[in-house]
């Protein structure tokens, strides 16, 4: 599996968001609700997104869309495969893609923990070597910081070193 998220691995049409919802297995975490359903294609895993008019105008819901994508990029190897997840979002003050990361995986956790959504997925088991007599791994915990290599910031920030009408390079 790539780490590229190509078309195939969204969810583009009604009735996949459909099926999704129809499986009624959901985790609220912060503003994201999201659904997770066990297809029986052995596809790698699918993504849909929804964010009502609510959540801002057109350039903060394509902020948030771009963030959750590429959270949910680099973890997609920690989602079994034939697995489409569905990710509502609710009105809140955009965040760093780090931060939807972190709940992505927090929700991620919380669907394939105890009663998980693949048969033998044991609770703890993330994908990072985990075992499951051992306590659930904290993708995101400062012990495991220097193991993982830093995500990068959405946020673009001018320069203050410059002045008014000084060119860059």
């Amino acid at each position: 599996m790539t780490l590229r998220f190509g078309p195939h691995q969204r969810l583009r049409n009604r009735a996949g968001f459909d099926s999704v919802y129809a499986n009624r297995r959901s985790r609220r975490v912060g503003p994201l609700l999201v659904f997770a359903r066990q297809t029986s294609l052995e596809t790698s895993p699918r993504l849909g997104l929804s964010l009502p008019k609510k959540v801002g105008n057109a350039v903060i819901r394509n902020r948030i869309r771009r963030c959750l994508r590429e959270a949910f990029r680099l973890q997609q190897q920690e989602w079994p495969d034939g697995v489409d997840v569905v990710v509502n979002v609710r009105s809140h003050q955009p965040m760093l893609m780090t931060e939807y990361a972190k709940l992505l995986h927090e929700a991620r956790q919380a669907l394939l923990g105890r009663r998980s959504l693949v048969v033998g997925l044991a609770f703890g088991v993330c994908g990072l070597g985990c075992l499951p007599t051992k306590p659930p791994c904290d993708l995101f915990s400062e012990a495991s910081a220097g193991s993982i290599p830093p995500v990068p910031s959405m946020h673009w920030k001018p320069s203050t070193d410059m002045g008014p009408g000084e060119a860059v390079g």
